[in-house]
C-alpha cells in the first residue's frame, strides 16, 4: 500500500481491508500492477474481466465502486 508513493491510494477509493471482504483481492492485485505499468509507459489501461457468461454478472459494480475510472483508466467484464 505504501510502495511507489503510495500508489494504491491513487488508484482505490477503498481501503485495502474493504476490497478484501469483498473477495476482490487478486483483482486488486491485477488493477495496482496494471495501472502503475501503464502509468510509467504513459498509456491508458483497460482491464478487461475474462469469465464465463453466468458468474459474477455484478462484477463490473462489485469491483467497480472500489476503483477510481476514468477516461485513462477502464474496467470492463466479458464473457
Amino acid at each position: 500500500m505504501t510502495g511507489s508513493n503510495e500508489w494504491f491510494n491513487k488508484e482505490f477509493k477503498s481501503d485495502y481491508l474493504d476490497i478484501i471482504s469483498d473477495s476482490q483481492y487478486a483483482l486488486m492485485r491485477y488493477w495496482l500492477l496494471g495501472t502503475w505499468m501503464a502509468s510509467k509507459a504513459k498509456k491508458d489501461f483497460h482491464f478487461a474481466n475474462l469469465i464465463p457468461n453466468f458468474k459474477e454478472e455484478e462484477i463490473e459494480t462489485n469491483f467497480g465502486k472500489h476503483i477510481i475510472r476514468n477516461e485513462r483508466r477502464k474496467f470492463q467484464r466479458l464473457t
